[in-house]
């Protein structure tokens, strides 16, 4: 598609047309781009509700709809200076269109279009430098891929890292040996509660390794995986996973899925077991068992850590950017640039 047949238009989430937003859902699942959660309606839709208003950039040729991306103002000073970033801004762990395939248009120009002023942007997958979307500073991203199974996964990874999985099966004897029985749920059956747990546990690791401005220290952000859990959307809902010994919760994650793939979000566990790597036995359980919730990859998002790359087996690129539109935008994108600067924003 030609970009100088696109025309972009910016339109309240809550006042969506229907038609646009079903075409939103069938360009997500038709997968021209990677199938994340965090670039659907849906996650869009619970954001607005429980964080703040969310605004879509509808890019149209001949007044069809050909892609999709939904923004929010930014709070605080940068917000009043027209600075605009993804929905759900910290907890957002991709960015971009949900478009057509061949789809491509200069990023200012659609935001000049929009009256956007200014977007400040992380965690660009690759592809989307493809789609007109500029990006620098690249990260790595991690992912597990099981597409061929579980077993046939845990047979490669022996062979990669023999010393990695067998430390993983002897601290899950010795967590048996020592405590009891692992009773492993890929989905707990009092998800509400274990989600409170999740987060409570959460909130104390924020504490005790001094976090600044922990994410889900804001009301926003938990109620935003409160109000995700109970979706049953394919193409984003929400799955809580633990790991108990008795009554006791060792290890949680709450994470998104979209299609085969579940975002691997919010991983914790007791401080009390750390002896054993009960992230690890419970990230072991979720690839042995998650072919039965249609689970075959799970991406670890943003970051290069020794934890993530365990059993990672690809590795992609996430990217940051800054992007203005006029003489507005401009002004933006200094202020913001100045409040970086000097400890402001």
């Amino acid at each position: 598609m030609a970009a100088e047949r696109l025309r972009t238009e910016r339109v309240r989430i809550d006042r969506l047309a229907s038609a646009d937003r079903a075409a939103w859902d069938s360009l997500l699942a038709q997968g021209h781009q990677f199938p994340a959660a965090f670039m659907s309606a849906t996650y869009a839709e619970a954001v607005h509700r429980t964080v703040g208003p969310v605004q879509v950039l509808v890019a149209r040729e001949q007044g069809r709809a050909m892609g999709f991306l939904p923004l929010q103002r930014l709070a605080g000073w940068p917000g009043r200076l027209g600075v605009h970033e993804p929905p759900g801004g910290v907890m957002t762990d991709y960015f971009g269109w949900v478009a057509q395939a061949g789809f491509a248009q200069p990023f200012a120009g659609a935001l000049r279009q929009a009256g956007v002023p200014c977007v400040y942007f992380t965690h660009l997958d690759q592809p989307q430098l493809d789609m007109g979307m500029p990006g620098d500073q690249p990260k790595t991203g991690l992912r597990t891929n099981f597409r061929a199974g579980a077993e046939a996964y845990w047979a490669e990874l022996r062979e990669r890292d023999r010393k990695l999985v067998s430390d993983t099966e002897r601290r899950t004897k010795r967590l048996e040996r020592e405590h009891g029985e692992i009773r492993f749920a890929l989905d707990d059956p009092d998800p509400q509660g274990a989600l409170e747990q999740l987060i409570a546990l959460k909130l104390a690791q924020y504490a005790r390794t001094g976090v600044r401005r922990p994410p889900l220290g804001v009301a926003g952000h938990r109620a935003l995986l409160h109000a995700l859990l109970p979706s049953t959307d394919p193409l984003c809902h929400g799955r809580i996973s633990t790991l108990r010994i008795g009554e006791r919760l060792i290890a949680a994650h709450f994470g998104l899925q979209c299609r085969d793939v579940l975002h691997f979000w919010f991983p914790v566990y007791d401080e009390a077991y750390a002896a054993y790597s009960p992230g690890r036995i419970l990230l072991r359980h979720v690839i042995q068992h998650g072919a039965s919730a249609g689970i075959a990859l799970i991406d670890r998002g943003v970051g290069d850590s020794p934890a993530k790359r365990d059993f990672a087996n690809e590795e992609h690129r996430f990217y940051k950017g800054l992007v203005g539109a006029g003489p507005r935008g401009a002004l933006a994108r200094q202020g913001l640039r100045a409040g970086w600067r000097f400890g402001w924003a």
